[in-house]
């Protein structure tokens, strides 16, 4: 992307293909981001209209008859996986794979970090607000007590933190900030995964986007590496992927009990897993549900894409990092060995989730494999379209406004709006803290909380006192027979302070939007005044 012309418009050229595949990606990405799933009928839609985006791709793309060979079998052994453990991922990941030829990256990044960013921030907000109910768990965390777990609007809270990770992700990789902007953007995420970590409370979350951060500040001021520490960075992936799946196996006693509680017993569950369901070509269908589930997406690969894809996706995967540092794409090695590392403990990788963004670099990796192949008689006459269209390269342009607003707030209006956000937290979080009403109960359903205990720990819900469920703030109660919990204490103080930091943080967003308002108008009827002198 860059400005031409004399109009100082942004302009983007992009190929018919490239249009294709961002509306196939950003299409499914769309869908995943507002929380629709595989099974409503309004998703099915979604993905039929993706899919009809990937076949416009496909069509209206260049291809050497080695190249259409090879993607035809990805996508076959995609469809075998699915037809044998009913996992649709596992074919839409092939897709994706096979879809990336002449198509750049970055400008896929471009799509999601659009897409991404409004999802989130809009469910976020639905849930802060309380347009939307997010689901709430009361889990016994070390070191604070029983404490609410809020997803946000997300399906789970371990959700929310993993969406903050893929966030990141988008925009790191687009911006590719270096030296002083780059730490003081991972400063801001850094203060941003404290926040998401006061809901969602997921210890793995916060690690996993606390190493991403470190692996991008890393790789990113030590441009001249030794051999030795790239091959450190190349063993992130195998290490990730062969430990989860070969640790829950060979692991016994003491050493498996500490390992499986710093990973929230995700040994046990991958153990289970490992043990009581046979390994096939193909994949299988694999029972959850009453607290059972996959949590690591090496197992969950090999479960439900079968020893087949899963050993396909290791090389390709060991493959691809290696020639990431070969050429020194630290960017994208970044987001690769972040994410791959935090499949060690979340399933995202190859569930139905569409977040795995490390498709997109494999997609790439792929068919750079066959431009090295490409001989110059080839070039010249071995390509063939299945769909030749009139026209197959556009320029599309964000418009001469965006770059005014840009000037405006980059030269000297900086301050107003950081001003603004100042002064915006210092009052929203003193008018949290006077208004914000905190009941003095907590009442959770017994399936909603990890607490164990008898009839004599859990109450009834219709057989406890008015007083009490006045004043509660009350999850999943659907009835009177309903079995619940009853929390006060650390619970509600820790909720009260929740919602005071949200309060803070509301108060900075508007300050700071205010403030960059005024920025935009001083500086437009300063230059109109230069104008007219």
């Amino acid at each position: 992307m860059g400005i031409t012309g004399n109009d100082r418009a942004w302009k983007e050229e992009l190929t018919a293909g490239e249009i294709f595949f961002c509306l196939f990606f950003g299409t499914l990405l769309f869908a995943k981001g507002v929380g629709l799933y595989d099974g409503q009928g309004i998703f099915r839609i979604f993905l039929l209209i993706a899919s009809t985006f990937w076949g416009m791709k496909m069509l209206t793309t260049e291809w050497e008859i080695r190249e259409i060979l090879a993607s035809a079998i990805l996508l076959l052994l995609g469809w075998m996986a699915y037809r044998s453990s009913g996992e649709k991922a596992a074919l839409v990941s092939m897709m994706v794979i096979t879809g990336m030829k002449g198509v750049s990256v970055r400008k896929v990044f471009r799509t999601g970090l659009v897409i991404w960013t409004g999802c989130f921030v809009v469910t976020v907000l639905l849930a802060l607000t309380g347009t939307i109910e997010p689901l709430m768990l009361v889990h016994n965390k070390a070191g604070l007590g029983y404490v609410i777990r809020n997803s946000l609007g997300y399906t789970h809270p371990n959700v929310l933190h993993i969406s903050y990770v893929i966030l990141l992700a988008f925009w790191f990789y687009t911006f590719q900030w270096t030296g002083k902007k780059l730490l003081k953007a991972v400063g801001i995420a850094f203060l941003g995964n404290l926040y998401i970590f006061a809901y969602s409370l997921s210890y793995t979350g916060f690690a996993l986007t606390v190493f991403y951060l470190v692996l991008l500040v890393y790789i990113s001021f030590r441009k001249k590496r030794m051999k030795a520490e790239n091959v450190l960075l190349w063993c992130i992936f195998p290490v990730c992927a062969l430990g989860s799946v070969i640790g829950p196996l060979v692991l016994t006693g003491k050493a498996f009990d500490i390992v499986n509680k710093l990973v929230n017993t995700r040994f046990y569950l991958s153990r289970h897993y490992l043990t009581n369901y046979p390994l096939t070509l193909f994949g299988g269908q694999v029972q959850g549900g009453n607290g059972w589930s996959v949590d690591c997406s090496y197992v969950y690969c090999l479960m439900y894409y079968g020893v087949v894809l899963a050993v396909l996706f290791f090389v390709a995967y060991a493959g691809c990092i290696a020639d990431l540092i070969r050429r020194r794409q630290d960017d994208a090695l970044a987001v690769v060995a972040g994410l791959l590392a935090a499949g060690f403990t979340e399933p995202f990788l190859f569930n139905f989730s569409f977040k795995n963004l490390t498709l997109l670099f494999l997609g790439a990796y792929f068919y750079r494999l066959f431009a090295r192949l490409r001989s110059k008689e080839i070039r010249k006459k071995g390509t063939f379209r299945l769909l030749c269209l009139k026209k197959d390269s556009f320029v599309i342009c964000i418009p001469d406004w965006f770059e005014k607003v840009r000037g405006i707030t980059t030269r000297r209006k900086k301050w107003i709006t950081v001003s603004g956000m100042i002064a915006g937290i210092f009052l929203g979080g003193i008018l949290g803290m006077e208004l914000i009403h905190v009941p003095s109960y907590v009442i959770v359903n017994k399936s909603c909380s990890d607490r164990v205990g008898g009839r004599e720990d859990y109450e009834i819900f219709g057989e406890l006192p008015e007083e009490i469920r006045a004043d509660s703030l009350q999850i999943a109660c659907q009835g009177e027979d309903t079995k619940v919990y009853v929390f006060e204490g650390s619970t509600v103080t820790l909720e009260k302070y929740r919602r005071e930091l949200s309060a803070a943080l509301g108060g900075g967003v508007l300050g700071g939007s205010i403030a960059f308002a005024a920025a935009i108008a001083v500086g437009s009827r300063k230059k109109k005044e230069d104008a007219e002198q």
